[in-house]
């Protein structure tokens, strides 16, 4: 029997390191974990590391999941990166608990408002404060490009915003990570666009399953919307300009 094990954080995609004995059992009921090394199937995985683990061994056709949180808010931002696609196949769990939960045995499916809550609900249980913010248009609305959620973190003295849909954040001239209401005034007035720190540098970013969006006139193929209207860096800086105008 093999494992498969890899694991996934910034740019960084490498070899679980397997070790030949020790550890604890890894534990099966959440999608998290503290850094440690576990026994699973028969193996032992080092498992120290902030970051995402996927894990599948011979005698099982699942993957498993599991994001190690160590202390270091970005490396555990890129692991959620890692795990999640933009779709709507997991929107409807019930609550925040079993939608976390789902992450442990596939990548979550979830748009942008989704995402940001179920990681709102996370951040206090290491200890860190968050808040989620919708960012809307002031210009004519389409119906389908309106708007966006984003979550903010608190650290190092400010409020810091993560866009997990499109796997970044932003950094001022002084290298410093930029909240909601700077990266909105530095681009109002056509400013210049503040450099974006990629979390998950690769990952594909939308699922096949994304729904359709009705605006009431039409139907608008969304994923494909997204694979060929926000896909090039120009495109994505056009968004942001359309969507990053004010917040609520």
């Amino acid at each position: 029997m093999s494992i498969f094990a890899k694991f996934y954080q910034g740019s960084e995609v490498s070899d679980v390191p397997v070790l030949t004995s020790g550890g604890v059992p890894m534990p099966t009921n959440s999608a998290y974990m503290t850094p440690g090394i576990y026994s699973f199937r028969g193996y032992v995985l080092d498992c120290t590391r902030t970051g995402l683990y996927v894990i599948r061994t011979e005698d099982s056709p699942n993957f498993v999941n599991k994001i190690v949180l160590g202390s270091d808010i970005y490396e555990i931002m890129s692991a959620i990166c890692w795990n999640h696609l933009h779709g709507t196949a997991d929107n409807s769990w019930p609550t925040w608990q079993e939608l976390s939960n789902r992450g442990r045995w596939g990548t979550w499916r979830l748009t942008c408002g989704y995402i940001s809550g179920m990681v709102d609900w996370l951040m206090p249980q290491i200890g860190v404060s968050s808040r989620v913010l919708t960012v809307i248009t002031l210009g004519p609305k389409n119906g389908y490009d309106d708007g966006h959620t984003v979550i903010e973190t608190f650290h190092n003295g400010k409020w810091c915003m993560w866009d997990l849909t499109m796997k970044r954040y932003f950094v001022d001239a002084n290298g410093q990570h930029m909240s909601t209401a700077e990266l909105i005034a530095a681009i109002a007035n056509g400013g210049a666009m503040p450099q974006h720190i990629d979390l998950a540098p690769g990952a594909p970013r939308v699922s096949s399953d994304v729904a359709n969006i009705n605006n009431g006139s039409n139907v608008l193929d969304y994923r494909r919307y997204w694979e060929n209207f926000v896909s090039t860096p120009q495109q994505i800086e056009d968004w942001y300009r359309r969507c990053f105008q004010s917040f609520i």
